[in-house]
């Protein structure tokens, strides 16, 4: 997601928050609409509470 000049950082940032928080199951992807636009996804996987705490 990041290239060698430094793009993208903050995507980055925020891909490897989302794997630190929710394990490697989390993910964030980017892509073209059919009908024009951007679409975002954000994969972030079902936890209990009592996941977050150990």
């Amino acid at each position: 997601m990041e290239s060698r000049s430094g793009e993208h950082l903050g995507m980055t940032n925020v891909l490897y928050r989302l794997k630190h928080f929710f394990g490697s199951e989390a993910g964030l992807s980017f892509g073209n609409a059919p009908e024009g636009g951007a679409v975002v996804t954000l994969t972030i996987p079902h936890r209990r509470v009592e996941e977050f705490a150990s």
